[in-house]
């Protein structure tokens, strides 16, 4: 289905909710050298917008937006908030995978080296899509090694006894 052919509502909040793309996103992919990885950040980001275009079309059905204008007001900013929602509940669900993630970290003493892959890691983990192929795989590497225990040690006894 193209755009183009697509009837596109005629309300502020709804024009919103389509294109709320975030604009550090478009930047990221502009600033990509990888002619690849710009593709699959332009897919990805296309693709959400594709979604919501979807979304809205069924709603627009579903719904009779012609009737009475104060109503349909009031409808549309109910519908607004509600995907805006649905859509964000991803994003938090990453928020708190990175989060617990850093917590293991507390109390540790992770040696340099160590450190600097965990932050690339965990940077890619942040910018990567949670439906990528790679998202879970990702996690748990980022699981395995915030729960190692860094800077623990015991005194060591050689005896076989």
């Amino acid at each position: 289905m193209l755009i183009t052919q697509m009837s596109l509502p005629q309300n502020l909040n709804t024009y919103k909710f389509l294109v709320d793309a975030n604009r550090h996103d478009f930047q990221k992919v502009y600033e990509t050298t990888s002619l690849e990885d710009r593709l699959q950040g332009m897919n990805a980001l296309f693709s959400e917008f594709a979604n919501k275009i979807e979304v809205w079309t069924k709603l627009e059905q579903q719904y009779d937006f012609k009737s009475d204008q104060q109503k349909t007001q009031k409808k549309l900013e109910e519908i607004y908030t509600s995907l805006k929602e649905n859509f964000n509940q991803g994003k938090d669900e990453k928020q708190e995978a990175a989060k617990t993630i850093l917590d293991n970290l507390k109390d540790k003493v992770v040696p340099e080296h160590i450190m600097k892959v965990i932050n690339e890691e965990m940077q890619r983990f942040i910018e990567m899509p949670k439906e990528h192929s790679e998202y879970a795989v990702l996690k748990t590497y980022l699981e395995y090694l915030t729960k190692l225990p860094y800077g623990i040690s015991s005194e060591e006894n050689f005896d076989l006894k």
